[in-house]
């Protein structure tokens, strides 16, 4: 706790933002409690990993999402989490516990050489976390509150970056500088640009401009890409249609300059426009897997030779980290094949950096599990191809370019895919009624087109 009062002491901004959400969470106490549970999960959110403030608030998350849970149990007067409609959520949060339980027996079983207590520990508050926001998703208003928030958090981060790349535009890029902000276990600071646009430590040459990476709200520009995706795809679910707000999540994901995220979202895209359209006719059927096809592969090919973003210049623009995360990948693939359950084979520079490099330091158990925890809510959700396409972003990130291991927040994602992609009459009795309604009215968030 000392450690953590020492570095906001020399953590102006990240201060700042503390203070602001904590009038922001006592205002709403007091003019709208009913939003507030809402607020406070996405509080949870920013101080959870992999989050820019998760390496060292991340203990306050859990409380603050129980403090979320209680609120919410008081309002409904009633616990529904348990009823058959919310199986998708604990589908979730027990293959998630399984994933991090076998870290705990692994260790004992197969000599994985971890910290098996502080695994324990991680497990124990993951858990309380994820329950605690499985409660507060459980009410339909409140379902549309929470995801509304947090793409209202990913829709200012790029309406920042906006200002600032416009900016860099006229005056050049990296002006504009107007403080430091320590974020997750960075061992500097990194630059905060006018008005908040927050940018990794490291910048990459594009077209002969020394481009700041945009990181936003997450530890590194990787994990702002897939929030910028996955809000992409959110936005039409939750009310929110107006393409303007479409096109300034893409500049979001651009900005980032990361080649998975751009990967993983043209994939996707081809997903979404798959499931545009629900032809009758056989005919209108072949058409539509023929479109499927030539969408997928226009997606492969842009994700591979697009310029700046594509795989294939990769190399050129970050050697260094396709090279590392191409030696991590291979360990795990020879670990799959060679050795499934021992572990503690991986490449040392970034050892889990993904699902497949996991296998070769952490088992093969924990790698099918954190998959399991992204896919087997389908299994029960009524909308299947609405919550793949929200749930394939966090998924293809974690098997391509992301650590799965601490990080919360991509499982509360799903959880909120989840919620967002439900349909009314799934919900508690009333929900067809509520349904009739227009979805703006249903919550206490605006709609934004």
């Amino acid at each position: 706790m000392q450690g953590i009062i020492n570095r906001l002491g020399n953590d102006f901004p990240t201060l700042a933002l503390l203070l602001l959400l904590a009038i922001v969470a006592a205002w709403l106490a007091w003019r709208h409690p009913k939003v507030l549970p809402s607020v406070l999960v996405i509080v949870a959110g920013l101080l959870s990993e992999p989050n820019a403030w998760g390496a060292d608030y991340s203990s306050f998350a859990a409380p603050i999402m129980v403090a979320a849970a209680v609120l919410a149990v008081i309002a409904d007067s009633k616990v529904t989490v348990l009823k058959r409609q919310f199986a998708s959520y604990r589908s979730t949060i027990v293959w998630v516990s399984l994933a991090l339980l076998w870290l705990v027996v692994g260790d004992l079983a197969f000599n994985l050489g971890v910290d098996a207590q502080g695994y324990l520990n991680l497990t124990i508050r993951t858990v309380i976390f994820l329950f605690a926001l499985a409660v507060v998703l459980t009410d339909q208003e409140r379902r549309i509150m929470v995801a509304r928030l947090f793409a209202l958090v990913i829709l200012l981060v790029a309406g920042s970056y906006a200002v600032t790349l416009g900016i860099w535009l006229v005056a050049g890029f990296g002006t504009s500088q107007v403080g430091e902000i320590v974020v997750g276990s960075w061992t500097l600071p990194q630059p905060v640009y006018f008005p908040f646009t927050i940018t990794g430590t490291s910048s990459l040459q594009v077209f002969g401009f020394s481009v700041p990476r945009l990181s936003g709200i997450g530890r590194e520009p990787g994990w702002m890409a897939m929030y910028a995706a996955f809000v992409f795809f959110l936005l039409p679910k939750i009310g929110w249609k107006n393409w303007s707000l479409r096109a300034l999540v893409a500049l979001c994901l651009l900005g980032t300059v990361s080649t998975a995220g751009f990967g993983v979202f043209a994939g996707v895209l081809a997903l979404y426009l798959y499931g545009l359209s629900k032809p009758a006719t056989p005919a209108g059927k072949m058409l539509r897997v023929v479109s499927f096809l030539f969408f997928g592969s226009v997606a492969l090919w842009a994700a591979a030779f697009t310029p700046v973003l594509g795989f294939a210049v990769k190399g050129d623009l970050n050697a260094v980290s396709l090279n590392e995360r191409t030696a991590a990948t291979t360990a795990g693939l020879q670990a799959l094949l060679l050795d499934p359950f021992t572990g503690g084979q991986g490449a040392e520079a970034v050892g889990s950096v993904n699902l497949i490099a996991s296998i070769a330091t952490l088992g093969l158990p924990f790698a099918l599990f954190t998959l399991f925890a992204l896919l087997m809510p389908l299994r029960t959700h009524p909308r299947k191809l609405d919550l793949l396409i929200l749930a394939s972003i966090p998924m293809l990130t974690l098997l391509t370019s992301q650590p799965a291991l601490y990080s919360t927040w991509v499982y509360a994602m799903v959880m909120i895919a989840s919620a967002a992609t439900m349909p009314a009459s799934e919900w508690e009795p009333g929900g067809p009624k509520l349904a009739t309604r227009p979805i703006q009215q249903r919550a206490q968030i605006p709609a934004l087109d």
